[in-house]
């Protein structure tokens, strides 16, 4: 059984009353768990030029969740590079600022552009990398709209920080009035398979066995690589302690946890009965000489976090990193933020791909997820609206760059249809017989059912010339 307990405040500005932030006291199966609501960190757009493979490119993204869908080097993965790299301006170290001890000591930074950003094409000296390479973003918090930019006119200059710095100072004096960070995470196609190298200053802190500071929860959000060994070790020290000896808060933080996971795996396992799936507990045993995280599931099956198939590692680890750093921001594991996904569906079975966006949005219902994917069985089960858009990106030969396309709702219409006329993938040998079939068929009873299907050929395979052949049109 899960409820909230509603308590609002209120603040002065500017001589007007504004709701402040909105704390509820959340309960799920026994568990007090303080979370606060309303706040919104949102990316909103972005503008593009010269980074990478975009020349100038914008895109308007959805308030709740954007999906990006498009062929092998189409961009997918270089716009969601541009999003990470837009949202550093926020770990700048400027001096003069509240937070800077805050930000100092997290190990986060501003990210510049490497020597490659820079978009490589036929410049004036003829094909060489081209400058100034920039990211324009607009955001916004509950409290004001956000625009930034971060540019470099030369491969040897720095960013301007003036055109971020209102933008920071701004995000900083609004976060600094509550309570809640926003979390921000960002998983690779690479996550989890390469381990972050653990910072010396990380590995004091866990060998301590003192909780993380907060801002352990920005702790190399940004990277390709895996910091959930990170949380699995602090979880398992966690576990461990409060098993010897009861202490609430690290009781409050091993339920947290257990029960975001929990609560992911109902709502995957949902349409159908997973038991293999649903996970029931997260307990730590002595395996050998190490002390290993164990997943228990419904169905009585214990296997080591470690040991996990890829597919589930993947999303368990997704679900097991933001929770981690949510309770680390905010002491809770309902955040808001940004989360965003490369390749969502990487590794899983059709069954578990079509429910893992919903899994996702029903677990951290406050979170913008931004995220690509080349299933047909995820947009084709996303049900889209003004906070929940999808894109086809593609390169438009006749311009000369990359584009982006707002695709329209495709909720519901079937798998083939989907891959021919939203993934662009062509039909299969057996697809092309059947109209063969078909077609001469028809060509014998009705012609004009006939000339339909000839159309249809021609307009699917105008470039088939052996097939087209083979059908004498």
């Amino acid at each position: 059984m899960c409820g909230a307990i509603v308590k609002i405040g209120k603040r002065e500005k500017k001589g007007e009353i504004f709701a402040d932030v909105r704390k509820s006291d959340y309960f799920c199966s026994g568990i007090d768990m303080t979370v606060q609501k309303d706040i919104i960190m949102r990316l909103k757009s972005l503008q593009i030029k010269n980074f990478r493979n975009y020349k100038d490119y914008n895109i308007q993204l959805g308030g709740k969740t954007t999906i990006l869908i498009g062929k092998n080097g189409s961009g997918k993965t270089n716009l969601i590079a541009a999003m990470v790299k837009s949202l550093s301006f926020i770990f700048s170290k400027q001096k003069d600022q509240e937070q800077y001890d805050f930000i100092a000591s997290s190990d986060q930074s501003i990210k510049g552009y490497k020597a490659t950003d820079a978009r490589y094409g036929l410049s004036g000296n003829g094909f060489d990398y081209i400058y100034p390479v920039s990211i324009e973003a607009e955001g916004q918090t509950e409290q004001d709209s956000l625009l930034w930019k971060m540019e470099q006119e030369t491969a040897k200059s720095g960013l301007k920080d003036s055109l971020y710095k209102n933008a920071y100072n701004s995000f900083w004096n609004y976060y600094n009035t509550i309570s809640e960070k926003p979390v921000f995470a960002y998983f690779s196609d690479s996550f989890p398979h390469i381990k972050t190298n653990m910072s010396q200053k990380m590995k004091e802190r866990l060998e301590s066995g003192n909780p993380l500071p907060q801002n352990s929860g920005y702790y190399k959000w940004d990277e390709e690589t895996n910091c959930v060994d990170i949380w699995v070790q602090y979880f398992t020290m966690q576990w461990m302690n409060n098993k010897m000896q009861f202490d609430a808060q690290k009781d409050k933080y091993v339920k947290c946890v257990v029960n975001t996971l929990r609560n992911f795996s109902r709502q995957v396992a949902d349409s159908k009965k997973r038991d293999n799936f649903e996970i029931k507990d997260l307990v730590v045993e002595l395996r050998g000489k190490t002390s290993e995280l164990i997943v228990e599931y419904n169905n009585g099956n214990r296997v080591p976090f470690a040991n996990l198939p890829q597919g589930y590692r993947r999303i368990y680890s997704i679900v097991f990193d933001i929770a981690n750093r949510s309770y680390m921001l905010n002491g809770n594991c309902t955040p808001e933020g940004i989360v965003l996904i490369d390749e969502i569906e990487l590794h899983l079975h059709p069954s578990l791909a079509k429910d893992i966006y919903r899994g996702f949005r029903e677990t951290f219902p406050r979170i913008q997820f931004i995220i690509s994917t080349h299933s047909p069985l995820v947009i084709t089960n996303y049900k889209q609206d003004d906070d929940n858009v999808l894109y086809k990106l593609y390169y438009d030969e006749e311009a000369g760059s990359y584009k982006n396309e707002r695709i329209l709702d495709i909720y519901g219409i079937d798998y083939n249809s989907s891959l021919v006329d939203v993934m662009e993938t062509p039909h299969t040998n057996e697809q092309m017989n059947n109209l063969k079939k078909l077609y001469f068929y028809w060509k014998k009873k009705d012609s004009s059912k006939a000339e339909k299907i000839k159309e249809k050929i021609m307009d699917e395979y105008p470039t088939n010339i052996a097939f087209i052949e083979s059908l004498n049109l």
